[in-house]
């Protein structure tokens, strides 16, 4: 009988542990990933590949708004410091990134907002809370096409 107890209480604590790690784990795991991706598509220009982790883009308006702020001078030269977590259970992040128009680089700290499933975890926003025009621009082009 006591073994049983035992066997039944390791069960619970296995299955209490699986759910913990697809629950809480994967999504954050899911998220780091897509974000990295994005930003590291759009650092090397490849917007195309950048689309594939933006929420409901349309693919060939939104490259073409990133191609449009290339040619008026405007690129994301770098990201760093991202970092992906849970905040009520929903997908959120933040990272620093870089954008460089003309000859000027700034760096700027902002939100992403992910949306689709926990389990595949896109980006559907990106916000700021301190920005200038150069920022805002940016944020419109790689979110105007990604907004329901």
């Amino acid at each position: 009988m006591r073994k049983n107890i035992i066997k039944l209480i390791a069960a619970l604590v296995s299955l209490w542990a699986v759910f913990g790690i697809v629950y809480n784990v994967i999504p954050i795991v899911r998220g780091q990933w897509a974000a990295a991706h994005f930003f590291k598509s759009l650092t090397n220009e490849d917007y195309r590949a950048a689309s594939d982790y933006v929420m409901n883009a349309d693919q060939q308006e939104w490259t073409r708004n990133l191609a449009m702020l290339k040619a008026e001078g405007l690129i994301l030269t770098n990201y760093s410091d991202l970092m992906v977590t849970l905040d009520d259970s929903i997908v959120t992040g933040q990272t620093t990134i870089s954008l460089m128009e003309g000859n000027v680089k700034k760096d700027y700290h902002v939100y992403i907002e992910f949306g689709g499933s926990r389990l595949s975890p896109r980006i559907a926003n990106i916000q700021y809370t301190e920005a200038d025009d150069t920022l805002k621009k940016w944020i419109q082009a790689t979110t105007t096409a990604s907004l329901p």
